[in-house]
């Protein structure tokens, strides 16, 4: 019987507290702000990273940040930057056996078409980046010579690379976003925040 009401007197409170704070969310939810004009930064973190397919070890995980701009209500332009490092398993060749370090960098210019949702403080969003990609590796357990030469590693390697994007944006106020992204990249899913400038 002591439970019971115990349950009781604790449902009561808990949809007395959710009716009030229902209320006063409501009240103070964050109008979208998504138009022309508007300029925004990104940080964001990978959460599975391009390089795991190898099987590296993430020595640090990859973190972009960009800035973005809304041409109007549905284009915007940015440049977007990164970086990430990983060391692979060692790779074994006529009975050597070697560790690599890759840290990898990129930089590219992007443009996004987004949805006029009919939610409030929602931008769905999807696009393309050209950028380009630079990956500096050693060795991290002896120097590079035929083995390298065999498996056609080389110290530095830049190129030219494109790729596309889908995204989420949710605002949590009037300057700060809640951000989530799908693509080829750094990562393959990125979450993070942006901040409105």
């Amino acid at each position: 019987m002591k439970r019971f009401a115990l349950l009781l007197l604790l449902s009561l409170l808990m949809a007395a507290f959710t009716g009030v704070f229902a209320q006063s969310y409501k009240k103070y939810i964050p109008e979208r702000d998504y138009k022309k004009g508007r300029t925004d930064l990104t940080f964001l973190t990978g959460v599975l990273p391009t390089f795991l397919m190898d099987g590296a070890k993430i020595n640090i995980p990859p973190m972009s940040v960009g800035v973005e701009r809304m041409l109007s209500e549905n284009i915007s332009i940015g440049v977007q930057m990164g970086h990430s490092s990983s060391t692979t398993r060692n790779e074994s060749v006529f009975e050597e056996s070697k560790r690599y370090r890759n840290s990898f960098y990129f930089v590219g210019i992007r443009s996004a078409a987004h949805c006029n949702c009919r939610m409030d403080n929602l931008d769905i969003y999807g696009g393309a980046m050209l950028g380009y990609n630079l990956s500096l590796i050693s060795v991290e357990n002896g120097s590079f010579g035929e083995l390298e030469e065999h498996l056609g590693i080389k110290e530095k390697e830049g190129k030219v690379t494109y790729s596309a994007f889908l995204g989420v944006r949710y605002a949590c106020s009037k300057k700060l976003t809640l951000v989530g992204e799908f693509g080829y990249g750094i990562s393959i899913i990125q979450l993070g925040f942006g901040y409105q400038i």
